[in-house]
């Protein structure tokens, strides 16, 4: 291993590179996107498509860069051509999550999320810099309607209901009806699909003093119902279940549970599996 007095030239010493400077030194010299299939001139080093000098030629006589007359091509250094082999594209048809590259462009397969993953989150992030982390089922409903262009509607987000503004999809806005408080939309992608999590969902026992988990089967039709509520939170946000031979009346929007003789109120909560011991008392 070379010292820093032998080679003061060492990987981790590299100060202000930008990738972006290599970007430049890939595209073709004439229709000055990223080079398929390079050609480089002899006289001057400039790369080009193959397609893109090909067409030139008949048409021109001198490069379209150093404007050398009777210029010669050859194959680009190998060091050209294996960065180029190696960029990854991202699909541009609607939807899709795979990459391509230059030399499986034409049978790269298209692959798109399925019903249980997420390829998008959505962070509301308030004036104060209070990052607020979405239910996975209501990151789904906001992607929807970010690609189907929806531009302005309302969601509740654990009990309190925004309105989104999604007019502008470099600008993602939304305003928090209790304050007028406006925030910040962040919708980022990951780099692989995301398996959607398992929820359950709970309800605080002011008795004990805990938080106590439905049944499985509970759970299941609250989820299936939280789903349709998601679809329309104003016309479909009361569900009625029956446990120890009481009738309880769940409200979506207000996140609270109603016994419908007593009229007394619990609040309930959707969390996901592996994080349910988090709660404290409320």
């Amino acid at each position: 291993m070379n010292t820093l007095e032998e080679n003061p030239f060492q990987e981790e010493s590299i100060q202000g590179f930008d990738s972006k400077d290599i970007i430049l030194d890939l595209m073709c010299g004439i229709c000055y996107e990223i080079t398929v299939q390079a050609q480089e001139c002899v006289q001057c080093g400039q790369i080009f498509c193959e397609k893109c000098v090909n067409d030139y030629k008949k048409k021109q006589n001198k490069c379209a860069t150093c404007l050398a007359a009777n210029w010669q091509l050859k194959k680009p250094n190998k060091i050209y051509i294996n960065i180029l082999s190696r960029l990854q594209f991202k699909c541009q048809s609607p939807g899709c999550i795979n990459k391509y590259t230059i030399d499986n462009y034409k049978s790269h397969v298209h692959r798109y999320p399925t019903a249980n993953e997420i390829m998008y989150d959505f962070i509301i992030l308030s004036e104060q810099g209070i990052k607020t982390e979405l239910d996975q089922s209501l990151v789904k409903q906001l992607e929807k309607r970010y690609q189907n262009n929806q531009i302005k509607f309302h969601h509740y987000v654990q009990n309190q209901i925004y309105s989104f503004d999604f007019s502008n999809h470099n600008a993602l806005k939304a305003f928090k009806c209790s304050n007028n408080e406006t925030c910040t939309v962040i919708r980022k992608q990951y780099s692989e699909p995301q398996t959607l999590i398992k929820y359950v969902w709970v309800w605080y026992n002011d008795d004990s003093k805990k938080w106590m988990q439905y049944t499985p089967e509970q759970t299941q039709k609250i989820n299936q119902f939280y789903e349709s509520f998601l679809e329309n939170p104003d016309q479909n946000y009361k569900l009625i279940i029956t446990f120890n031979n009481l009738n309880y009346e769940l409200d979506m929007q207000a996140l609270t549970q109603t016994n419908t003789t007593t009229k007394f109120k619990r609040s309930i909560y959707r969390s996901p599996v592996f994080n349910k011991q988090r709660f404290i008392q409320s």
